[in-house]
């Protein structure tokens, strides 16, 4: 987990949304606005909209409320400031509650986090935007529910009215309170933004890992007709499996039917401990998520979508059964292919033994990359791909410092998901690759042509930036191997 602080507040502005009245302390050069509630509800209800009020100050060091987010933008944004202790315009009175007419303001970012559906939280350093708030971005980052309170069907659950009622929850639900509540937070986006400076017809939605599955998640959903114009896709990851081969031992781990009613009497001990014990039987995949995902019910808005070359080589069973693979003592060697072999039937994945870290790379290709590469080809035409590769430094979540262009922030964690010095060598990559990212939010196209029919792939290369270089290249299908090992997104071994 990335970790947060809170600063002292020194100056504030309150500023005017359709719930009431909400305060954002500077942060910087940047206005910070945290936990705002855009929903409310029980547990496991559908998410309702946010109760108002008539002032809010949100803390994130105490809250615990997931279905919240928090807005990063630029100083002189808000043209709806109420009140200040520093800002000319709320001082001077000019102030006022934003309409239906405000004239159109800075492009939004609105950021999913990822944790595998399980863990993380919108405020962690690296997610706060203030790069993005400090180039003229209005930014937004969520929180949604996870866990069983976001992702566990429920027979008797209300659904919304464009799901098929004949859907059985049980065998392939179309529908995930987790997955519901960005919808209602894009809505919130759409209501509010303008207060904070915001475009509402300039959204780009961003997420990583399992943000970034709920982003392409999302982009199948009617109801988010309108409230996404551009998607950035970081490192994608679904469950291979889906809730059919898993449902029996959610109602033995839970003690009874998969209802609102059962689930309710429990308390939250109760279900957390459900929770981790379920974890634990599903620790080769993402234990909860939304399945099935379909890329073909994507809509067409551009897309920017790409992974790091060694996605999960740096987990601690692959490293050690990899380290083991390339002994040269058989007693040692042995052992370690049988087990996995076992892995890779496990995993539904296909390991390349000739490889420099055959498990490793096996792992990330069947949880991660073969989720962007069905994107890529089911998109072609509206994607822009690209992949880290390099000998340190292009692992999973290496490539959030960068897109955040936050070296400098939490520098522990960027040190263990970075390397050593990774503010000098990968400055000149993190400036880069920022800066596609925030001119793609502006509505720009790459300058590296589509995926299309030849497979284009932009490689970004980790070890040229520690020499100050940043390269150009761009490949043709250099996802081919994940291609031909995963043809399909479900087969059945």
């Amino acid at each position: 987990m990335i970790p947060h602080s809170i600063p002292e507040p020194k100056d504030y502005v309150d500023v005017a949304i359709k719930q009431g009245r909400t305060r954002g302390f500077l942060r910087g050069s940047v206005l910070r606005f945290e936990s705002i509630p855009y929903a409310s509800g029980e547990r496991f209800a559908p998410p309702s909209p946010a109760v108002p009020f008539q002032f809010f100050f949100g803390d994130p060091s105490t809250t615990t409320h997931r279905q919240s987010l928090s807005v990063t933008c630029p100083v002189d944004a808000p043209p709806s400031i109420i009140e200040s202790d520093f800002h000319p315009r709320a001082n001077a009175g000019t102030g006022s509650t934003p309409t239906d007419g405000t004239s159109p303001g800075a492009p939004v970012i609105v950021f999913i986090h990822g944790g595998r559906y399980e863990e993380g939280f919108a405020d962690e350093l690296w997610y706060q935007g203030v790069r993005f708030a400090e180039e003229g971005f209005v930014y937004v980052s969520l929180n949604y529910r996870y866990r069983f309170e976001g992702f566990l069907p429920l027979v008797d659950e209300q659904r919304p009215a464009d799901i098929d009622p004949s859907i059985d929850p049980n065998t392939e639900p179309e529908y995930y309170r987790g997955a519901e509540d960005i919808v209602v937070a894009l809505q919130w986006v759409r209501d509010n933004i303008a207060a904070f400076g915001g475009d509402p017809e300039q959204v780009t939605l961003m997420g990583q890992s399992a943000g970034g599955a709920l982003t392409a998640w999302t982009l199948c959903n009617p109801r988010t007709e309108g409230l996404v114009h551009r998607a950035v896709i970081l490192s994608p990851g679904f469950p291979r499996e889906g809730w059919p081969s898993r449902e029996h031992v959610a109602r033995a781990l839970l003690g009874g039917p998969l209802t609102t009613k059962h689930l309710s009497r429990l308390t939250p001990d109760q279900l957390q401990r459900a929770y981790r014990r379920f974890a634990r039987i599903y620790r080769t995949d993402c234990a909860v998520g939304p399945y099935p995902f379909r890329p073909n019910q994507m809509r067409d808005v551009p897309l920017l979508v790409g992974t790091l070359r060694e996605e999960l080589v740096q987990m601690p069973f692959a490293r050690a059964l990899d380290k083991h693979l390339s002994s040269k003592n058989p007693l040692v060697r042995q052992p370690a292919k049988v087990l996995a072999r076992y892995a890779e039937r496990a995993l539904q994945a296909r390991v390349r033994w000739a490889s420099e870290n055959p498990v490793g790379m096996a792992i990330g290709d069947s949880a991660i990359k073969r989720w962007a590469v069905a994107i890529m080809e089911e998109k072609r035409d509206t994607t822009w791909a690209y992949e880290f590769h390099g000998s340190q430094s292009a692992w999973h979540c290496a490539d959030l410092p960068l897109v955040f262009d936050a070296l400098k922030v939490a520098p522990k964690t960027v040190k263990y998901f970075c390397g050593e010095s990774a503010a000098e060598r990968l400055q000149p990559l993190a400036t880069e690759f920022h800066g596609i990212v925030a001119r793609f939010a502006r509505g720009e196209d790459p300058e590296w042509p589509r995926y299309g029919s030849r497979r284009l792939v932009r490689r970004f290369d980790t070890d040229g930036a520690a020499r100050g270089e940043v390269t150009r290249e761009v490949a043709e299908d250099a996802y081919q191997q994940i291609r031909e090992d995963y043809p399909e997104l479900y087969p059945r071994y």
